[in-house]
């Protein structure tokens, strides 16, 4: 299902741009399959995936029986499909195009088979990450005392259990990283792709301070169950 979705956004019959760069558009002139003379005039909408107009009703310049137009890095900073009329006339006679072309931020277009990778990479990650999780949230960590508070088990299960932690952060972090590729070249939603590498710069600062976190705690942990070991060694009640 998830093929299907990421093949269905793939742009393959439309042009595609780099986002924020200038872009030049160029449009052969023909009305009624004839090719427009010099006498010829076109103009422009071009309208970006917000709705906004960019260009509205804009003379083109012409080059021979191709006419041009122009938008700014500014006008191209939308990820996304933009919707691009074009009306012509020729000697009296008259044609409209409802054209479109797209913008993404490297101004490639994916390939079915780069879409493949992203869905089996991001359901490789995806059972990882919960099983760690689940891994993590299941094992008991805890020491194991008799009713009188007599210790009978010391568990060491709690490292175990941070270690799984941490590596599920680093699961969710690199599905932040596929999300953020997978909306930006291959969907081309930028809302999600705003989310996505959002989630995924900020996780990416957290890692470190998280881990030192995780480490602290252990050593803590430790040394108190290595005095809790030695209590129990000389007799000394445990509670």
């Amino acid at each position: 299902m998830l093929l299907c979705i990421f093949s269905s956004y793939l742009v393959t019959a439309q042009p595609l741009f780099q986002q924020k760069t200038e872009i030049e558009l160029n449009v052969p002139c023909t009305i009624n399959g004839n090719v427009c003379s010099s006498n010829a005039t076109c103009q422009a909408t071009i309208i970006n995936p917000k709705g906004a107009i960019l260009v509205n009703n804009e003379a083109m310049v012409q080059n021979n029986a191709t006419f041009r137009i122009n938008i700014t890095e500014n006008q191209s900073a939308e990820n996304g499909q933009y919707e691009f009329p074009v009306s012509c006339c020729d000697n009296g006679a008259c044609a409209t195009r409802h054209l479109t072309f797209a913008v993404n931020p490297s101004g490639v277009v994916s390939s079915s088979g780069e879409a493949i990778v992203y869905v089996i990479l991001i359901i490789v990650v995806l059972v990882f990450f919960i099983f760690t999780m689940m891994g993590a949230v299941k094992i008991d960590g805890e020491h194991s005392y008799d009713v009188g508070g007599k210790l009978l088990e010391l568990k060491y299960g709690k490292y175990l259990k941070m270690g799984l932690f941490f590596v599920s952060i680093l699961f969710l972090w690199f599905l932040f990283f596929l999300g953020w590729q997978v909306s930006s070249k291959v969907l081309m939603f930028d809302f999600m792709n705003t989310i996505f590498r959002t989630l995924f710069m900020i996780l990416t600062y957290l890692i470190a301070p998280i881990f030192l976190a995780f480490t602290i705690l252990a050593v803590v942990q430790w040394t108190l169950d290595l005095k809790l070991w030695k209590m129990t060694k000389r007799g000394l009640p445990e509670r």
